[in-house]
């Protein structure tokens, strides 16, 4: 448990905290160390669950020489051509959770003649959307629940197009806070519990502001058919570079 888990204000079944500033690995901690800080300060039992992609920071690499911040990207998602189906998968480093291929590369696919910026932009934002279900997916299964809700933050989530990607892909509602920086906010939090100044993580709920709301918009049926195009081209890579 650390500062940006507190700071998403994870407390309470089923949500889970995204991320997407950071390369991590999901992490999922039912131990008895775990079980005591929640019971010490109020959490709710029994599980306490966070993820991060594993790659965000990868697929940002991508973009970050070319764009100034996420309003930039934004906007270039939104003149993607429908008709194009380029699929990015940016495991510069090699492929994390639930893969763990470290031999793997990023690779792009589906480029044609008519292929623009702006269609690998969008490919690349997608690709966090469907890693972020992969992770949720072995989530769900290892611990036999379902996930209601995605929790945000970091500069990233100022990427509309990007919350609504996300959204379709999990098929789950996306919360976007007040305070987008709550990995700061949440060592703030957790130096209070420290020093008293805040009794239990009770009073840490009431802090927490939503800014928005995001819902699916496409159909599951739909986006079952991306999601297998996915990790289809998942598989092959992972072929390719064994």
């Amino acid at each position: 448990i650390n500062d940006f888990n507190i700071g998403g204000i994870l407390i309470g079944l089923p949500i889970t905290k995204n991320d997407k500033n950071k390369m991590c690995q999901m992490v999922k901690d039912i131990g008895k160390n775990i079980d005591k800080f929640l019971l010490k300060n109020n959490f709710d039992l029994p599980i306490f669950f966070w993820d991060e992609s594993y790659t965000s920071l990868e697929a940002q690499n991508i973009t970050k020489d070319f764009f100034k911040n996420s309003k930039e990207t934004d906007k270039l998602y939104s003149l993607a051509n429908e008709n194009e189906n380029v699929i990015v998968i940016p495991a510069l480093t090699g492929l994390g959770a639930p893969h763990w291929q470290p031999n793997t590369r990023g690779a792009i696919f589906g480029l044609t003649r008519n292929t623009s910026q702006a269609d690998i932009i969008k490919a690349t934002l997608d690709s966090l959307s469907y890693q972020t279900l992969d992770l949720i997916e072995s989530m769900e299964r290892d611990a036999k629940i379902s996930i209601s809700e995605i929790r945000v933050d970091g500069g990233m989530i100022n990427n509309n197009n990007f919350l609504q990607s996300l959204s379709n892909v999990t098929q789950v509602k996306i919360i976007k806070p007040e305070n987008i920086e709550t990995t700061s906010l949440g060592a703030a939090y957790l130096a209070g519990l420290s020093a008293g100044l805040i009794k239990n993580t009770s009073e840490i709920k009431k802090f927490w502001k939503k800014n928005k709301e995001t819902k699916p918009k496409i159909k599951k049926s739909i986006v079952q058919k991306k999601v297998a195009t996915w990790k289809k081209t998942i598989k092959n890579l992972i072929a390719l570079n064994n």
